[in-house]
């Protein structure tokens, strides 16, 4: 099972890159992931981006420290091959930012979801607090079947142990 630490800075580094570069970028940085280490040219072919737009992409993460490379002189022709590869240890910043945002959040969703009692549609259509259901004399609004209780202690114990995670990332020095 992913961690949810790790969920978070996949899910943080990869909107980061689009808003750095857009979808293109976005689909080189997966690109990436999937390769491993590789050329601009590999890329460019995984891809099906142009190869001056992979470059350019590349140099632009690159300045923004989410991409390294190590560059190889080929002895024959003489020419310099680049190999680009994922780094995100400088991302630390970006990403305590992010998880202190989610944190936030998921204390919330905790909170209402300790302090309430649910009902949910057997087919889905809807989840409602108690009072809700209560209103609607525990009735689905939309199919009209009966509403069961649901026990969200699941939810719960995977909420507290997100935000221990959570909390255990940003207290570290």
């Amino acid at each position: 099972m992913v961690s949810c630490l790790a969920s978070v800075a996949e899910s943080v580094a990869e909107n980061y890159v689009k808003k750095i570069g857009g979808k293109d970028a976005l689909r080189v940085f997966r690109a990436l992931r999937v390769l491993g280490e590789s050329t601009d040219e590999k890329i460019s072919e995984y891809t099906g981006i142009h190869l001056n737009t992979v470059r350019k992409i590349l140099y632009e993460l690159y300045e923004k420290r989410l991409l390294f490379y190590r560059r190889e002189r080929d002895e024959e022709s003489g020419w310099l091959t680049y190999y680009w590869r994922i780094d995100l240890s400088e991302f630390d910043s970006h990403l305590r930012e992010e998880v202190k945002r989610l944190m936030r959040n998921l204390k919330e969703k905790l909170k209402y979801e300790e302090s309430n009692m649910f009902y949910v549609c057997p087919h889905g259509c809807e989840r409602l607090r108690f009072e809700e259901a209560s209103e609607n004399e525990f009735r689905c609004r939309v199919c009209g079947e009966m509403m069961e209780y649901d026990d969200n202690s699941k939810v719960l114990e995977g909420l507290r142990k997100c935000v221990e995670e959570l909390e255990k990332f940003i207290n570290k020095e």
